[in-house]
């Protein structure tokens, strides 16, 4: 399995150059969910949850670079595809049973949650969406 600064380095790599809805670089977000996570393999896991649905970067790319496969399964389950609607794709984390995959989408929720400052109807929509899909991996773990 790869260390944790070495995802960093292929998330700084692909995520380079994006910008969010706040003006701010991209790789900040996955950088705030990768440290709230309790382990190795959560950082690891959290600084790459958008890596393969926001840029070019692929699981077999990810394979070359050494990311296990465990890692890579995990991100498969984080990873929303336009096949997808945004209830399927809660679900099936939900459903997967993957403590790490939920964990990590818990903090991706908060994460998000608590950066939209809902300056436009988009935000507070977004906002909204995550407050909803936060409360739904709650009740299921509870």
């Amino acid at each position: 399995m790869i260390k944790f600064e070495k995802a960093v380095e292929i998330a700084s790599r692909y995520h380079n150059g994006q910008i969010d809805l706040d003006g701010k670089p991209v790789l900040l977000h996955p950088l705030s969910v990768a440290l709230m996570g309790n382990n190795e393999t959560e950082r690891i896991v959290g600084v790459l949850h958008d890596i393969v649905e926001d840029t070019d970067c692929t699981f077999a790319d990810l394979e070359k670079l050494g990311v296990s496969e465990n890692v890579i399964n995990t991100l498969k389950l984080l990873t929303h595809t336009k096949a997808q609607t945004y209830d399927e794709y809660l679900s099936q984390i939900i459903t997967s049973n993957n403590i790490t995959a939920l964990k990590v989408k818990i903090n991706d929720l908060r994460h998000n949650i608590s950066r939209n400052n809902e300056d436009t109807e988009q935000k507070k929509r977004i906002k909204e969406k995550h407050k909803r899909a936060l409360e739904k991996i709650e009740n299921y773990l509870t």
